[in-house]
């Protein structure tokens, strides 16, 4: 799980343009705090790499630790890039009852994100990195 996240964040294409304007996460992992989450990150993925390596050899499994894990990977890349266009909506929906209640209009109860602290792209960084979903 660890290592389809760290990856999706290391590639460059397959990213929605449109959402990268609401939240580029490359932009967020240049960061001083996404800095630290990313290599906090990927010293958890070498060190969970290498005793789930150690664990497959024990088993006495013959085959490539690598391509044992190719697909549960592509499906953990492909997962980030779901949870983060969650998350696009989620600050979108926020921005919108944030703008709502500046122009007086007192109906927000179709955006959420009110009441709460105001997110950043390092907050959302971390919690797509911990695997973690936008509030409903």
């Amino acid at each position: 799980a660890l290592l389809g996240r760290v990856a999706a964040l290391a590639e460059k294409s397959g990213w929605d343009a449109r959402a990268k304007r609401v939240l580029d996460l490359g932009a967020a992992a240049k960061l001083p705090s996404g800095e630290a989450a990313l290599k906090s990150m990927q010293g958890k993925v070498e060190t969970e790499g290498k005793k789930l390596a150690a664990d497959v050899k024990a088993k006495g499994e013959e085959s490539d630790f690598e391509a044992l894990l190719k697909e549960r990977v592509a499906w953990h890349q492909a997962e980030l890039k779901r949870c983060w266009l969650g998350w696009c909506a989620h600050l979108l929906k926020a921005q919108e009852a944030k703008l709502l209640a500046e122009a007086g209009n007192k109906d927000t109860s179709n955006a959420t994100g009110g009441g709460g602290k105001e997110l950043g792209a390092g907050d959302v960084l971390e919690a797509l990195l911990a695997g973690t979903l936008p509030p409903t």
